[in-house]
């Protein structure tokens, strides 16, 4: 395994640094922009080699493109209703940067932040780790954080993301990674023809806004492997109302399983309680290379504390009192079944 590091100094984005694991003929790159994965590229069944997340070429249109593509989330992932929380008896007021809401954390969040980065190589695996901080009443949150994102390669294609925040004051945290998948590769064919291990599991409803109902619902199916296709043209009013998904399903299983006819799969491992999926079903829009972003064309898996948890758990797990540190581990295992 080898190590290639980029500084992109053309086109003004001097401050963008591309950090790529080169795994004989695979590769994983990184952007320091959000401590984002950008690139993943890997072989299908018959040997063809090929990108199956979606990014952009051109670093700079991560500025202006906001669906977070690879990007780390925090400190809370998902919407917080009316950006308004209490921990014990302090109310937050958060920023409200989805329309009356708070989502992934707020206009600073990690995603716009540049991180510092090390990189630790081993004979088997290599390990990019980055660093930022967050100022107090950042978006609203107190606390200064101190935040590690450490991504490890192994030469098994297996991405293992470890978090580690600390926090002066008492503070929400609820981190999560925004990769989308295509296991397609390069884009040239939506995501529909993708299974998973979702038949008969539970799923939180939503409102209108993508904000909790406080109840589930159930997809109902004869198999335990279900296609995206029947997911996205379901007539289930959750659905419909976005025509696709963007919901939190409830992690039963010890893993979540994404599949593709060409052999690509990618399994999902993670202590969280529910991984959202969302499944890009309003993109559309071009970035600065001329690459096209469609409805369909990505999903994500975001592992994490359910979206709204501190309003609707009175013992939520995301907050992290003064002085303490939040850690947890998300693994995605990338296989050629």
């Amino acid at each position: 395994m080898k190590v290639n590091v980029k500084n992109h100094e053309d086109n003004g984005a001097s401050n963008f640094i591309g950090i790529s694991i080169i795994n004989g003929d695979r590769k994983i790159s990184f952007l320091n922009y959000g401590a984002r994965v950008c690139e993943w590229i890997v072989p299908d069944k018959d040997g063809k080699h090929e990108d199956i997340l979606l990014g952009h070429e051109d670093p700079t249109d991560y500025l202006v493109h906001p669906y977070y593509f690879g990007a780390a989330i925090g400190r809370t992932a998902g919407r917080i209703r009316n950006g308004e929380a209490v921990i014990g008896s302090t109310p937050l007021k958060l920023t409200q940067n989805d329309g009356p809401h708070h989502l992934h954390g707020g206009s600073h969040g990690f995603d716009t932040l540049y991180f510092d980065h090390e990189i630790e190589e081993q004979e088997d695996r290599v390990s990019i780790i980055f660093n930022s901080t967050l100022d107090d009443m950042t978006d609203g949150y107190p606390g200064n954080l101190d935040i590690e994102i450490r991504y490890t390669y192994t030469e098994d294609d297996r991405l293992t993301i470890d978090y580690r925040i600390t926090t002066d004051q008492e503070t929400l945290v609820n981190p999560t990674n925004h990769m989308y998948f295509n296991l397609n590769g390069d884009l040239k064919d939506d995501i529909l023809n993708h299974t998973v291990n979702f038949g008969n599991a539970e799923y939180g409803k939503v409102d209108e806004m993508v904000l909790p109902l406080g109840e589930n619902g159930i997809i109902k199916s004869n198999e335990k492997t279900i296609a995206f296709r029947e997911l996205v043209e379901s007539p289930d009013p959750q659905f419909s109302q976005f025509n696709g998904l963007d919901h939190p399903f409830m992690m039963t299983e010890e893993s979540v399983v994404l599949s593709t006819p060409n052999g690509r799969s990618i399994i999902l491992e993670s202590e969280d309680p529910v991984v959202v999926v969302f499944t890009s079903n309003d993109f559309n829009f071009s970035d600065a290379t001329g690459r096209r972003f469609y409805p369909y064309c990505g999903l994500t898996l975001e592992a994490q504390m359910p979206p709204d948890d501190i309003n609707m758990n009175p013992s939520s797990k995301t907050i992290l009192p003064a002085g303490g540190t939040f850690a947890k581990r998300t693994v995605y295992q990338f296989n050629i079944q």
